[in-house]
C-alpha cells in the first residue's frame, strides 16, 4: 500500500489506460494487425498499464518468476514509455500485491491456490529489484 501510495502521489503524466493489458487481451486475426481488447477504461500513469504483463501468462510460474525476463520487460517498457525501470517495476509490484489481495478476498489462499502464491512470489521478486 505504501508503494502504491508513493507511485500515485508522484505521477507526473496521466492519460487514458487500457487497464488490463496481458497476453490474452492482445489479439490478431492475421498476425499483422493487433488489437487490445477488453479495456477497463482507467486514467493514470502509463507505467501502470504494463504492470499486469509481469504476472502473465497465468500458470506460467517459471516464466513469470524468471528474473532475466522481469528485467528485460522492465527495460523494454521503460524505454517505450520514457519512465524509469524503478517506476515500471514499482507498479508491477503494486499490481502483484493487489492481485494477491483480490484472490484472497475471493476465497483463494496461499496454501491452496497456486496463482495467488505465484503472484506473492512475483511481488517478493519485484521488491528486490526496485529502489523506491
Amino acid at each position: 500500500a505504501n508503494l502504491a501510495d508513493h507511485l500515485i502521489a508522484t505521477q507526473s503524466v496521466t492519460r487514458p489506460l487500457h487497464g488490463d493489458i496481458h497476453h490474452e487481451n492482445i489479439v490478431s486475426a492475421d498476425g499483422q494487425n493487433w488489437k487490445a481488447i477488453d479495456p477497463q477504461g482507467l486514467i493514470g500513469d502509463p507505467a501502470y498499464d504494463v504492470a499486469n504483463v509481469f504476472g502473465n501468462p497465468l500458470n506460467s510460474r517459471d516464466l513469470v518468476l524468471n528474473i532475466d525476463r522481469v528485467k528485460s520487460l522492465a527495460d523494454i517498457f521503460s524505454k517505450g514509455l520514457s519512465v524509469s525501470t524503478d517506476r515500471i517495476l514499482g507498479f508491477a509490484a503494486a499490481h502483484a500485491g493487489v492481485s494477491v489481495c483480490w484472490s484472497m478476498r475471493d476465497g483463494g489462499t496461499l496454501e491452496s491456490d497456486a496463482e495467488t502464491n505465484e503472484r506473492l512470489e512475483l511481488l517478493c521478486l519485484l521488491r528486490t529489484l526496485i529502489n523506491v
